[in-house]
């Protein structure tokens, strides 16, 4: 089956468009915490209708998981990068370093957002095996 220019264009409109819920919405969990945050505030700020944010996520736990599965792809791809790198284990942790420094907003986010999850009754398996992937890379790099 071939894929045509304009159904491309539509999967990258639709791509661009879930990428900026789970931008809003974690700046808002990070800022207000997740339960603060309604579908609303997040509809308003990003502009839309909040039925358009329910087209692209079943309720605001799925938007929570994308949020920290979207922080800890960035962190965790970095630190492949530093991997893929360098052969002795300074400059890992010197890299190591520098990627905290870079990545520092990204980074207190995921912490700040975590912590806030970890105080919910509900939990996700999929949110926490999310967190426990980047403590887990983050413990390997220590070690």
């Amino acid at each position: 089956m071939k894929t045509t220019i304009s159904s491309r264009k539509k999967t990258t409109k639709k791509v661009r468009r879930s990428d900026d819920l789970v931008n809003v919405a974690t700046d808002l969990f990070m800022g207000r915490g997740f339960e603060s945050v309604t579908i609303k505030d997040i509809a308003q700020s990003v502009g839309v209708n909040t039925a358009l944010i329910y087209y692209y996520f079943k309720k605001k736990e799925d938007l929570l998981r994308a949020a920290i599965e979207s922080l800890v792809d960035q962190a965790l791809q970095t630190y492949e990068h530093i991997y893929a790198n360098h052969d002795h284990l300074k400059d890992v942790i010197n890299d190591w370093i520098d990627t905290h420094v870079r990545l520092r907003d990204p980074i207190r986010k995921l912490v700040k957002i975590s912590l806030d999850y970890r105080g919910l009754r509900r939990k996700s398996r999929q949110i926490d095996n999310a967190i426990d992937r980047f403590y887990e890379k983050e413990r390997d790099i220590l070690t």
